[in-house]
């Protein structure tokens, strides 16, 4: 079922590119945490307008092509839901399918280590 497929390919996108989506209650959790230490802390907090709608999914389909440690028929699954997303007509990613969060994690990860090295 489409179900399961989403799963498995959520599943690679954690397991290749060890992005992981937080849910609110963890990080408000480790927010709370970090506030309670003493020591400088720099909280940046952003909302990207469309987001998932604005995201470049031929970055994304590059980075899943180049990858070595991943089977080439899950390769081909991904770039069906590629094609799927392109024949709906559909911008970016889909909201609301567990997937577009772990690619999106993957999309940001650069940024969000260019953000924490600013801590240093």
């Amino acid at each position: 079922s489409q179900a399961c497929l989403l799963s498995y390919l959520n599943a690679y996108m954690g397991w290749v590119y060890k992005v992981r989506v937080n849910n609110r209650n963890e990080v408000i959790r480790c927010l709370k945490a970090h506030m309670q230490d003493t020591s400088p802390l720099t909280i940046f907090r952003t909302d990207i307008y469309k987001f998932y709608e604005s995201v470049d999914r031929t970055f994304i389909k590059n980075e899943i092509l180049s990858s070595k440690t991943m089977p080439e028929k899950t390769k081909h699954l991904f770039i069906d839901y590629f094609r799927e997303l392109e024949r709906l007509k559909i911008q970016g990613l889909p909201r609301g399918i567990g997937l577009s969060g772990s690619m999106s994690e993957m999309y940001l990860s650069d940024f969000d280590r260019k953000c924490r090295s600013m801590e240093d």
